[in-house]
């Protein structure tokens, strides 16, 4: 997928009005521009194509650093996401060592969810709590929303720390902590494991 966008991109460049126009139109004799015939048109596309194609894959082979501003920083947004999905499909496997099919489906998916809102939950009970003057000024079902909260920001992968897209917009080298690579690899280790353990331990007689 990545070779394939990156190949668009490529694509769409080479094939823009202005790069098109100055590839394929000329003057003559006379100084007048001359536009090229269908057959040149087609000629160029179907280069473009190939060219593009091979700078996607041109890309990929040099782990990112192909120095094309175009494609700049998608091969290091593509790991990350490729390691927030790890993390994801860690629990889908967690989920189906010890329940059905559908039960592990809606469960990775509350996962994600609560993963993708991690820090809005984080923030909502703490907003919740001052408001209240503390967390032992809670009662009834505030409270239960303040723990719920709170412990499912902190059981759940925070899946931000993944998500570097919105980098990709700005003209700048893209900056990825160490910690949040180590936290995903660390995260998805952890849940195998358990995986492993829970699965071992299974009847299927």
């Amino acid at each position: 997928m990545t070779w394939i966008f990156s190949s668009v991109l490529h694509f769409r460049a080479a094939v823009s009005p202005g790069v098109m126009s100055a590839a394929l139109n000329h003057a003559n004799t006379e100084g007048l521009m001359v536009a090229a015939g269908p057959f040149q048109q087609l000629l160029y596309v179907a280069w473009a194509i190939a060219k593009s194609l091979g700078l996607g894959i041109f890309h990929l082979l040099s782990l990112g650093f192909d120095g094309q501003e175009l494609t700049s920083g998608i091969f290091t947004s593509s790991m990350m996401t490729i390691l927030e999905m790890s993390v994801i499909t860690s629990f889908a496997v967690l989920f189906s060592s010890f329940s059905t099919p559908t039960l592990s489906a809606f469960l990775t998916v509350i996962v994600f969810i609560i993963g993708r809102l991690n820090q809005d939950l984080y923030d909502f009970a703490q907003a919740m709590a001052g408001r209240a003057g503390g967390v032992e000024n809670l009662a009834g079902g505030q409270l239960f929303t303040y723990y719920f909260a709170t412990f499912s920001a902190y059981i759940c992968p925070n899946l931000d720390f993944f998500n570097v897209r919105p980098q990709l917009t700005k003209i700048a080298p893209i900056n990825i902590p160490i910690e949040h690579v180590a936290y995903g690899i660390v995260y998805t280790t952890l849940i195998i494991v358990i995986s492993i353990i829970i699965f071992n331990r299974r009847n299927f007689k």
